[in-house]
């Protein structure tokens, strides 16, 4: 699934936005029974900023649940964290 804007630089809350709607349309049309997307956010830590995965898990009739994970990279390898906001 995908989402097609004129605009080769569109703010990211208008194509989760998008995407959204047409997991949505997709759920009540039967398409699929769950879907998922995820983005890579900025959280903060006291003063710190952290980098991270937004997971947004949506299933009909149902709120959308989000989860967080926590990715940071060391020595070339990445490392995931699972983390409560």
């Amino acid at each position: 699934m995908g989402v097609f804007l004129e605009n080769d630089h569109p703010q990211s809350v208008e194509v989760s936005g998008l995407l959204e709607k047409a997991i949505d349309q997709g759920l009540s049309n039967g398409d699929y029974e769950v879907a998922a997307i995820c983005l890579d956010v900025f959280l903060s830590s006291g003063n710190n900023k952290i980098s991270a995965m937004e997971v947004r898990m949506f299933r009909k009739g149902i709120r959308v649940k989000k989860c967080y994970i926590h990715y940071y990279k060391k020595k070339g390898e990445y490392f995931f964290e699972d983390i409560d906001v």
